[in-house]
């Protein structure tokens, strides 16, 4: 996976859907001084737990998740308080 993408803090849209992407998602993906907007990292092949630092990112508003491998939604995914769509489809979530 990418990670020095979270060097970029600037960055406010990234959209890496359908490129094959493997593996787990690194939690230093998600800085605490990031501006992203807008993620979508669907169709790809990316498993195990969306990492809790996500919620570092208050200023994500659109967030696209389908068609991955995860296993978990994090509780601290309600620190994203400007979230206004979030797509998960077709996960292997569990849950309660």
């Amino acid at each position: 996976f990418p990670t020095s993408l979270n060097r970029l803090i600037h960055l406010k849209d990234l959209r890496l859907s359908n490129n094959f992407l493997f593996g787990e998602i690194p939690s230093e993906l998600f800085p605490h001084n990031s501006a992203l907007a807008y993620l979508d990292l669907s169709h790809n092949f990316i498993f195990g737990e969306i990492p809790k630092s996500i919620a570092h990112v208050t200023s994500l508003e659109y967030l696209n998740l389908d068609n991955n491998h995860f296993s978990e939604l994090p509780h601290e995914i309600h620190h994203l308080i400007n979230l206004e769509w979030l797509s998960i489809n077709n996960n292997n979530l569990a849950g309660e």
